[in-house]
């Protein structure tokens, strides 16, 4: 079983996002590992089978049509681009990792976050579905479908805190001038 080229840069864009998401819970979410609250350790689980089905999709099916492949690269491309840019206007001010029950420092409106309420869940969105596009394996959709339900949750709870905290007023400018794919 030989992979494709395309099918290769497939399989290191599918990397670079899953190592970027790894690298952003151990050195950028402020957090302490060790007492991660359970949901996000749950969270973690389940994109770490996903990515597993994901990656064993591509390598046992090498033979994708070079458009669905490059449709699903598109889509790991745009998940980088809008997780590091969403990363980097937060990055003097970290942000707390999913389901961590502290009050927001600051409220975010600049980069993705002009137009996007939760663009880090929106790029891991993107991570997904592109995975399971370019590799058009019906078990490959399991993936997206369950991790959208925890990044809804996530974004919900997040949502909650925003609106119950010092930012409430400014939250609620802030839902009605943009788009959030979760809540």
């Amino acid at each position: 079983m030989t992979l494709s080229s395309m099918s290769i840069a497939l399989l290191i864009l599918m990397v670079c996002n899953y190592i970027s998401y790894a690298w952003a819970v151990k050195r950028f979410f402020s957090t302490d590992i060790r007492s991660m609250p359970k949901l996000m350790s749950l969270t973690a689980a389940a994109g770490s089978f996903t990515m597993l089905i994901q990656l064993a999709s591509v390598a046992i099916a090498p033979r994708n049509t070079p458009l669905w492949i490059a449709a699903g690269s598109g889509l790991l491309l745009m998940s980088l681009v809008i997780f590091w840019w969403a990363l980097a206007v937060n990055w003097r001010t970290k942000l707390p990792i999913a389901f961590y029950k502290a009050t927001a420092s600051h409220l975010q409106t600049s980069g993705p976050y002009y137009v996007l309420r939760h663009p880090i869940y929106f790029s891991y969105m993107l991570c997904w579905i592109g995975g399971a596009v370019a590799t058009t394996q019906s078990i490959a959709w399991v993936g997206p479908v369950l991790m959208y339900s925890f990044y809804r949750l996530a974004a919900r709870d997040e949502e909650r805190r925003f609106l119950m905290g010092e930012f409430a007023i400014e939250y609620q400018y802030y839902q009605k001038r943009t788009v959030s794919f979760f809540v």
